[in-house]
């Protein structure tokens, strides 16, 4: 999606369609800020992925929500 303008147009006709539908989108596989700044400029507000959070035992999520902070490009 970074580097092909093909992924690029998939992406973007995706999220198109959910929102046409009125549906929110999840992008998975958001593996670096790069990714997430892209979706955010794209309109996908949420994903998930290694960029975000690597797996983690149930009872770590508490913590990683307290602790965490999302990229400075990624703030509204």
């Amino acid at each position: 999606m970074l580097n092909d303008q093909n992924d690029r147009a998939i992406v973007e006709g995706v999220i198109g369609l959910a929102k046409s539908f009125k549906r929110d989108v999840i992008a998975e596989g958001v593996e670096t800020i790069d990714h997430g700044t892209a979706l955010l400029q794209l309109g996908c507000e949420l994903a998930q992925g290694y960029g975000i959070a690597k797996p983690m035992p149930a009872s770590d999520i508490p913590l990683w929500i307290h602790d965490w902070k999302p990229d400075a490009n990624w703030q509204c």
